[in-house]
């Protein structure tokens, strides 16, 4: 039987050579035979026709496959023939035959859906993608759920997605069909094609179908699920409209906006009203439906949004701008800074020196010296704001620049800075200020150093107006060892003042703290003192002497300490004397 092959062709439905070759075509072990035969070959004797098969000088098997199909086309009075045909010639167009193809989308015109499959991947290869997606549309209209599958993962190019999603939206008896189309229609958008951004605007605007948000698979998901989601409809979106001065894509755009009510998509087409159109106008509009300043978490919610892309940001920033919100402006344009945006900081210094108003300057200030979850402190523009504010007159900035100046992380830290805006501030009658100047006199991080130039700004600009701070700052100068502090002490504690009373005692134990650090100025001072007060601080005065270690101060020791034995007996014996 074998024998004949290479001379004609012979019955399919009983030949074995047919089944041999469809087996060998497609690799496998065991041969696809008939069950005439299948029931009188074991699969060891089907090995052994294989070999012997191999062994024979055969025409090309290419063209012997489609001579089948050829004799299975012929046969059209049983429909099975037809795709036994099929089977033929694409084993046959895979073993090299090029006239298969013409045969298989003849198949796929006459009405073959399977072949209608074939034929759609065939051209798909080919790249032409409007025969292909043709063929894949009968297929589909004849329920070919391969032909489905076949659409919906391959790539088209824009408008061959949008002629088969408009194809199949037309079909709305099937809903399985109409999510292709949709799912189809988002590819094409994500392309550019821009009938297919016209056309879904529509579908958003006649709403249509009122589960359109659950096909695109919008609804219940988080939000970085949303955005991925989205993502090829907006970015095809923006290019689209970027081409288009008709403005039908942009309006296409807010149909979807409107009824797919989601932050994003908002914040999307106020961008595109700005960024290509520059209608200010209209990118507000879009831009306050979404955005309530009076609503804190709202407008936190919305600056995570918006600090995503540096396009959003400065879009926020300008509009805010624009509508002379210039703390929510300032904000947008810092986090644009952060994002090294070089103009964002020329904008932010043009908003603060334009601005004529201590409050807005003040707010300003507050902002870039608190910063946010999303805008880091700026003490540079913290301090220009307050400034600026100062100069206007305001207190309350002078307040506000002793901590920008008090704050440890500010690389322009400067304790003495901040007390002297403190000061100015209390002396324009603010009372914050008061409460800061307090604590940075009992901050005990203070250095030597600090309290020294603490104490000595007290002594030469703030002793009148504040005594009590002023010695406060200078005792605790004087313990850590500033003799101009303790010897200024001495001097002060011997005069008389309107808050604080000519005090002997503490005058001597302030000149022999300053002795004692070096002063020999002090001891003069000593001297005179030591006559003026009781023998108990003699006493003091005489251990003060003792413990220094020159014998001439030995000497006055003795002498002191003669002196306030002999004050205590005249005591003692004027006391007697006034008993009797």
């Amino acid at each position: 039987m074998l024998g004949c092959i290479g001379g004609w062709l012979i019955d399919a439905y009983h030949s074995l050579d047919t089944y041999i070759i469809e087996s060998l075509l497609a690799n496998r072990e065991i041969f696809l035979i008939d069950s005439w035969y299948g029931e009188q070959l074991t699969s060891v004797e089907r090995m052994r026709f294989r070999d012997r098969f191999i062994a024979k000088s055969i025409p090309p098997i290419a063209d012997y496959a489609y001579n089948i199909g050829e004799k299975f086309k012929n046969k059209t009075s049983d429909e099975g023939n037809l795709e036994r045909a099929l089977e033929y010639y694409l084993l046959a167009k895979r073993c090299g035959n090029q006239k298969s193809t013409d045969r298989i989308l003849g198949l796929a015109d006459h009405g073959c859906h399977q072949a209608q499959y074939e034929a759609a991947n065939i051209l798909y290869r080919q790249r032409n993608y409007t025969e292909s997606a043709k063929y894949a549309l009968e297929a589909i209209y004849n329920h070919h759920k391969e032909s489905e599958r076949f659409i919906a993962t391959s790539n088209f190019d824009g408008p061959t997605d949008f002629m088969l999603a408009n194809s199949l939206l037309e079909e709305q008896n099937q809903e399985s069909t109409y999510s292709l189309g949709i799912s189809l229609l988002v590819k094409a958008i994500g392309k550019g094609n821009f009938d297919a951004a016209i056309y879904f605007g529509n579908l958003w605007s006649r709403d249509t179908n009122p589960h359109l948000s659950d096909i695109l698979g919008l609804d219940h998901l988080d939000r970085d699920s949303e955005l991925k989601k989205l993502s090829p409809i907006i970015s095809g979106y923006c290019e689209i409209i970027r081409n288009d001065r008709t403005g039908k894509a942009i309006s296409a755009l807010e149909a979807f906006a409107t009824s797919y009510n989601v932050t994003y998509v908002s914040l999307i087409t106020c961008y595109c009203w700005l960024e290509f159109y520059k209608d200010y106008d209209k990118a507000a509009i879009w831009f306050y439906k979404i955005f309530n300043p009076d609503n804190e978490s709202f407008v936190g919610d919305l600056q995570k949004q918006v600090v995503t892309k540096k396009e959003f940001v400065l879009m926020a920033a300008r509009l805010f701008e624009y509508k002379k919100d210039f703390k929510h402006a300032c904000l947008y344009y810092g986090i644009a800074e952060q994002m090294n945006d070089k103009e964002s900081s020329r904008k932010i210094l043009a908003i603060i020196d334009a601005s004529e108003s201590s409050e807005t300057l003040i707010d300003l200030g507050d902002l870039f010296f608190s910063g946010n979850d999303s805008l880091k402190a700026n003490f540079e523009h913290a301090q220009h704001c307050f400034q600026k504010a100062s100069l206007l007159g305001s207190s309350l900035a002078e307040y506000y620049l002793g901590r920008v100046y008090d704050n440890d992380k500010n690389r322009n830290f400067d304790r003495i800075m901040a007390l002297q805006h403190y000061m100015s501030a209390i002396s324009r009658g603010c009372e914050l200020a008061s409460i800061a100047v307090e604590q940075l006199l009992d901050y005990r991080g203070l250095t030597k150093a600090d309290v020294g130039r603490v104490a000595k700004l007290f002594r030469e600009r703030w002793a009148t107006e504040h005594p009590q701070w002023m010695l406060t700052i200078n005792r605790r100068a004087s313990e850590s060892g500033c003799l101009s502090a303790a010897f200024f002490l001495g001097h002060y504690y011997l005069s008389d003042h309107p808050d604080i009373p000519k005090n002997n005692v503490f005058a001597l134990e302030a000149f022999m703290n300053a002795a004692q650090l070096g002063s020999q100025d002090a001891f003069p001072s000593l001297e005179r003192l030591g006559h003026i007060v009781n023998s108990e601080q003699q006493m003091r005065l005489s251990q003060f002497y003792g413990s220094l270690l020159r014998n001439d101060r030995h000497e006055k020791s003795a002498y002191w300490q003669k002196k306030s034995m002999d004050a205590t007996e005249f005591v003692f014996k004027r006391r007697r004397h006034l008993g009797k």
